[in-house]
C-alpha cells in the first residue's frame, strides 16, 4: 500500500491506495503546532486499525513544496 500525507497549516489528509491505484481510505486530521510526534503516532496508528492496514504493508510517499519553489510565486 501507497501511504500519501499532505501537511498543511490547517490539516494533515492521509491516504492509502493500492498499487494497482484503487484509492482505500482517506482521512483528515488537524494541525497542531503544540501536538508532538508522539500524539501523531497515535492518531496515525488508529486511522491503520480503523481500516484494517498493518504498518507493514505501507510505503510511504510525502511531498513538500520546496522553498525555491515558493520564491517562484
Amino acid at each position: 500500500m501507497i501511504f500519501a500525507v499532505d501537511i498543511g497549516n490547517t490539516n494533515i489528509v492521509i491516504g492509502g491506495a493500492e498499487r494497482q491505484g484503487k484509492i482505500c481510505f482517506t482521512e483528515r486530521i488537524s494541525t497542531d503546532h503544540k501536538a508532538t510526534d508522539f500524539e501523531y503516532a497515535v492518531s496515525f496508528k488508529s486511522i491503520f486499525e480503523i481500516h484494517n492496514v498493518s504498518p507493514h504493508d505501507i510505503c510511504l510517499l510525502y511531498t513538500s513544496p520546496s522553498p525555491r519553489d515558493r520564491s517562484l510565486s
